[in-house]
């Protein structure tokens, strides 16, 4: 007995030290990243992978086929084995987090998403990482959600990996299925019946938040989202290098494009003007972190929530402001193509959200200025 399991040990060892060793009849050797089978059968070389790349799992594959040459077809019991390789590996969380990002990114996500990815795995991978996949618990995710920046980003990125090892066969039933986000100092802003689509600051409420914003970090990222309609991630992305004296220009950069794809010039409003020229810098971000480099989510969605406690105000998304832009800009008879391009809108559908709020020309005699130069 103890022979048989040097020898077994012998083979481990020569396989990680060589590309190739023996096991009986069947050779198992290394060819990229896993290792693979050959064999002879009823007169035929056969060729396999074992889709695992531990030396040691591959040796125990290669001995149960040495051991079916003579009582069924090796090839199904290899087949029945390296299914279940794969996903004894994979059942460990931090496999599954690292098996979907690689999955991800093989289907071409953007960066900007592969790191939202592994900045949620963070969190996760802290709490569960070693553990084994079918053992992880709600109690457990609602501990990952108490160290995560965001619980509704936390929330969602657990039931994606959750999901994602479910398609795989590697989960039963999801942990985080029925958790749900706490809600803590998230009342909406009253839209007087509007859908969530549409919701916007009226003209009370823009005085108001705009001077709860006034004088603090995030003043040139209110007045960017109120007075020029950028996206969040555009405000924290965009750099003085794209700020003219009469326009700016939302671009894509080396680790981050627009939603849109597309760059677009929106013509510089004179009280976003102001403060650009009171602020103006060579070069950099021009909203930066309170240490010069880009917000974290997190952090800037706290920063805010800690300036509108101060002043009293209930949280406001930020992309309400892109709203109010939109609505505003409508509201004085600015085209909707204008605005579509304003606002890098790909679809004419969305844009046409506004059109609700354009004024009617009905009644307003537009139509005798049309004289042709008589």
């Amino acid at each position: 007995m103890a022979k048989a399991r040097n020898r077994r040990k012998n083979h481990v060892q020569v396989l990680r030290k060589e590309k190739g060793v023996y096991v009986g009849r069947v050779r198992v050797y290394r060819r990229g990243k896993n290792f693979h089978l050959y064999w002879s059968e009823n007169g035929r070389v056969r060729r396999k992978t074992t889709g695992t790349d531990d030396p040691e799992q591959a040796v125990q594959i290669a001995r149960a086929v040495d051991t079916a040459l003579d009582q069924e077809r090796p090839a199904q019991t290899l087949h029945k084995l390296a299914q279940g390789v794969g996903p004894q590996r994979a059942k460990i969380v931090k496999h599954v987090m690292a098996a979907l990002e690689g999955a991800r990114k093989a289907s071409g996500c953007k960066e900007s998403y592969l790191r939202w990815l592994r900045w949620r795995r963070q969190a996760a991978e802290a709490v569960i990482g070693e553990r084994a996949i079918r053992d992880v618990t709600p109690r457990d995710c609602e501990r990952i959600l108490e160290r995560g920046a965001s619980e509704a980003g936390q929330l969602r990125y657990l039931r994606l990996l959750f999901s994602y090892a479910r398609s795989h066969g590697w989960l039963d039933e999801s942990p985080a299925e029925h958790i749900k986000v706490r809600q803590t100092r998230r009342v909406p802003v009253p839209f007087e019946g509007l859908t969530r689509r549409a919701q916007y600051l009226t003209r009370d409420q823009v005085a108001e938040y705009e001077r709860a914003f006034a004088g603090t970090i995030l003043e040139g990222a209110f007045l960017l989202g109120l007075y020029a309609g950028l996206r969040k991630g555009e405000i924290l992305n965009l750099r003085w290098s794209n700020v003219r004296e009469d326009a700016l220009t939302v671009t894509a950069g080396d680790d981050w494009t627009p939603k849109s794809g597309k760059a677009r010039t929106i013509p510089l409003h004179q009280r976003l003007k102001d403060w650009l020229d009171r602020n103006r810098k060579s070069e950099g971000l021009v909203c930066p972190a309170p240490g010069g480099g880009r917000w974290h989510q997190g952090n800037f969605r706290r920063k805010s929530d800690a300036i509108l406690d101060e002043a009293g105000l209930t949280h406001v998304g930020w992309h309400v402001l892109r709203h109010t832009f939109g609505v505003e800009a409508a509201s004085k008879g600015v085209p909707l193509s204008t605005i579509q391009n304003w606002l890098g809108l790909s679809d004419v559908s969305t844009t046409a959200i506004y059109s609700h709020w354009a004024p009617d020309y009905q009644d307003t005699g537009m139509m005798q200025r049309l004289d042709y130069g008589a």
